[in-house]
């Protein structure tokens, strides 16, 4: 009878410990890699609090360069999440390189900036690109990318999420699940 109280105690032990180490996994973004604040500005959990504090920070890109994101700031900002292995991710990347690509210059507007941002492996979106390239900026953040999502109201932490930003930073649209052009069509012209 004891040594089954030592079992069971033990397996408890042990699924707290597996759970501990999975919440400190996820927050540092396990086998990723991890933004990194470009500026003391940043939060110390490497997700930001805003918006606002996301422009500090410099991510990866697949061939290993950094992007830093305050160079993006002031422009109007599409910021697709996506992954390597979620098909209505990699479903949707041609057509937003079609909206990219297909922007014209109108005066008094800016163009449209899109950041790819992948929760994946550096070089598994390397490998992706590669086979199936895109002239839009695309970044790699890991795991780390699944709280920013969260911060901008993915709160089922699904893929594919896509949120468009105002030039002066301000959230203006926010899609969980696979976009239509008809969608980005009407994100065009805000």
């Amino acid at each position: 009878m004891k040594r089954r109280h030592w079992v069971i105690g033990g397996a408890g032990a042990a699924a707290a410990a597996a759970g501990v180490s999975w919440q400190w996994l996820g927050q540092r973004g396990a086998g990723s890699t991890a933004a990194t604040p470009a500026t003391s500005g940043a939060t110390a959990a490497g997700s930001p609090d805003t918006p606002q504090s996301w422009w500090s920070y410099e991510l990866e890109r697949p061939d290993g360069s950094l992007l830093t994101l305050g160079a993006l700031r002031g422009q109007p900002l599409i910021v697709n999440f996506w992954a390597t292995w979620c098909p209505p991710c990699v479903r949707e990347m041609p057509m937003i390189e079609r909206f990219y690509r297909g922007q014209k210059p109108q005066a008094g507007r800016p163009r449209w900036r899109i950041l790819g941002l992948a929760v994946d492996k550096r070089h598994a979106v390397a490998d992706y690109l590669k086979a199936n390239p895109v002239s839009y900026d695309i970044a790699v953040a890991g795991f780390d990318a699944m709280q920013w999502g969260r911060d901008w109201g993915n709160d089922k932490n699904g893929l594919p999420f896509t949120v468009a930003f105002s030039a002066d930073g301000r959230i203006l649209h926010r899609k969980l699940g696979e976009l239509s052009e008809g969608e980005l069509d009407q994100w065009r012209h805000v």
